[in-house]
């Protein structure tokens, strides 16, 4: 009888254990599963963030050094000269890579200007930097849309326009040989009495098109 009570207390004892086990982890069954599910979205995290490069501020340019202007302009001439097919003459002219700088610089400013924003420190030569394709980015700048004003809007391209004709003198370029396209853009930027409608006339002026595409223009009209 002894053995018999016994094992009866044993095995109230263990079904007790046992149920109040089972109690337990069905209360803490959602707490498990909900650790659980963060412990898997924590490591997908790592495992992602390890594999996958930031994709921010990607562009074209994105895969070559920028460098800061000044130095690119000694090591590439913004002017260059070039022979009249036919003739023994020749016409200074900028070079591609130099448009395709001007053009990129002027689109900056006009889509801050779209957006009501303006630059809150004029824009300088050490601000630019410059792919080895000729493209351009700013660095050290910021805009803000505090105070925002056409004239702020005109500052913005007077100071541009000091920015490429210091970028052309670094390259060794003499000022009194700029195209006469070029030197009506370089005016139209430093006028006191531009429109925010003009700025479609700046960043598609002629001066700013590849040089095939100007010679299209020619013979469309």
């Amino acid at each position: 009888m002894g053995n018999t009570l016994g094992l009866g207390v044993g095995l109230g004892l263990g079904l007790g254990l046992c149920a109040g086990a089972g109690v337990v982890m069905q209360a803490a069954g959602p707490n498990m599963e909900h650790l659980k599910r963060n412990a898997e979205a924590f490591v997908n995290r790592v495992v992602t963030s390890k594999h996958q490069h930031n994709t921010e501020d990607i562009d074209e340019s994105s895969a070559e050094g920028l460098r800061d202007a000044m130095s690119y302009a000694k090591e590439n001439p913004m002017l260059i000269q070039v022979p009249v097919l036919g003739t023994a003459r020749k016409f200074w002219r900028l070079s591609d890579k130099a448009t395709r700088i001007s053009r990129k610089l002027a689109l900056i400013l006009e889509s801050q200007h779209s957006a009501g924003k303006y630059l809150t420190a004029p824009l300088k030569l050490s601000n630019v930097r410059i792919g080895s394709t000729g493209s351009a980015k700013l660095r050290d700048v910021s805009f803000s849309a505090k105070g925002f004003s056409i004239e702020r809007v005109r500052d913005d391209y007077k100071h541009l326009s000091k920015v490429l004709l210091k970028l052309i003198e670094n390259s060794d370029g003499d000022i009194a040989n700029l195209p006469p396209d070029y030197s009506e853009f370089l005016v139209l930027l430093g006028r006191g009495n531009i429109k925010m409608e003009d700025e479609f006339l700046i960043v598609n002026h002629v001066a700013l098109l590849p040089m095939e595409n100007r010679y299209f223009l020619t013979q469309l009209y």
